[in-house]
């Protein structure tokens, strides 16, 4: 049985507070081979050290994922799209379409205003 010692961060998604993070965290400390998985909700990552030879990276994200929750490993997120990008692009998308139909009401709004109407009494 080989002692070899391997630590990998996971990017963990569907977490919403601290209870989730612990859940996780008490999951994967659970599963034979890992020696010691540490959750963080803040930057929405786990870092987890095992044994690959006898638990493998597929094997922790399978767990993650049994208790409801989403991970992507290091070397797969170097591969994929950042989600996050993706995300704050189509909801600046959103803000943009947002706020060319919403200044025309602006300006009927302030127009009403009695100091910027062109009335002179």
């Amino acid at each position: 049985m080989s002692k070899e010692i391997k630590e990998t961060n996971f990017q963990i998604t569907g977490m919403s507070c601290a209870a989730c993070a612990i859940r996780i965290e008490k999951g994967l400390n659970k599963l034979e081979g890992v020696n010691e998985a540490t959750v963080n909700l803040a930057l929405v990552r786990a870092t987890v050290e095992y044994n690959p030879s006898l638990i493998s990276a597929q094997e922790i994200i399978k767990r993650v994922e049994t208790l409801g929750y989403g991970a992507i490993s290091k070397e797969e997120k170097d591969e994929k799209v950042d989600h996050r990008l993706e995300q704050i692009k189509k909801q600046q998308g959103k803000f943009i379409f947002s706020a060319i139909l919403s200044f025309p009401l602006l300006w009927a709004m302030v127009s009403h205003f009695s100091f910027t109407s062109s009335d002179e009494e």
